[in-house]
């Protein structure tokens, strides 16, 4: 019997009221996202919305665009950290994709309670957060060997399961590939992430960028323990092995 998510190349109705159709909607991010439920299969989904819905900088067309890009960087590179995308289906609101829906938290949470994600992640052992951080730099660092450029990387994009200390990335949507001009001025995302061309109008974005503070080794998803008794030997180790253009924001 075909999956109604997996094996189904188009659809004819608005996508929320096609899952409804055929599963149960358990979780909603925002008004494009979804976790649907079909028999014993979760699945985690992204559209482009209700094209009604516009917005100055995120337009339907824009959406959709993203979209499109997520879905390519996923044909074209493959990583443990990234979901398995299952497939794209076309439908009048433009494309789903159908992502594995991972276990873990999302790390952009919040800051202020000591048992948010964001708090227990920062202070695991210093080899648990480094072992991590490894998989982020091995993950940009063969994304800018094909020639990605990194956009909008900041905590919101990472999901760790504790139990198994395993990393997830999502929403790539805004990569590009190749060099690309900044024509916003300010970009989207924490600028404690974001190099120096990330916030001036027609500076060349070539390499991705990833603000680190390699001076005592600490990262902004990184630790809560005496800066000292991070190993920075380690940490500046993966900065020289990847092809980054680094920045250090102060503070």
């Amino acid at each position: 019997m075909p999956n109604p998510l997996l094996d189904i190349p188009s659809i004819d109705i608005p996508p929320r009221c096609y899952f409804e159709s055929i599963g149960r909607i358990t979780h909603t991010f925002g008004s494009n996202a979804y976790v649907v439920a079909v028999d014993h299969d979760s699945y985690f989904i992204k559209t482009a919305g209700d094209p009604a819905h516009s917005d100055p900088l995120r337009g339907f067309d824009q959406r959709v665009k993203w979209l499109r890009n997520a879905q390519k960087i996923r044909e074209s590179f493959d990583h443990p950290c990234l979901p398995t995308l299952y497939a794209t289906i076309e439908s009048p609101h433009g494309p789903i994709l159908v992502y594995e829906c991972v276990d873990g938290h999302l790390l952009g949470s919040s800051k202020t309670d000591p048992t948010s994600p964001y708090n227990r992640f920062r202070s695991m052992p210093v080899d648990k957060i480094l072992k991590a951080l490894d998989l982020i730099y091995e993950v940009h660092t063969q994304l800018s060997g094909l020639g990605w450029v990194m956009v909008d990387f900041y905590d919101g994009t990472v999901i760790y399961d504790f139990p198994s200390e395993a990393i997830h990335l999502i929403d790539l949507d805004m990569y590009h590939l190749g060099p690309l001009t900044n024509t916003l001025g300010r970009w989207w995302g924490s600028s404690r992430f974001m190099a120096p061309e990330e916030f001036v109008v027609g500076a060349a974005l070539r390499r991705s960028h990833l603000s680190l503070h390699a001076r005592d080794g600490r990262h902004r998803l990184s630790v809560r323990h005496d800066p000292h008794t991070i190993p920075v030997s380690r940490v500046r180790h993966a900065i020289r092995c990847c092809p980054y253009s680094l920045s250090h924001q102060p503070g």
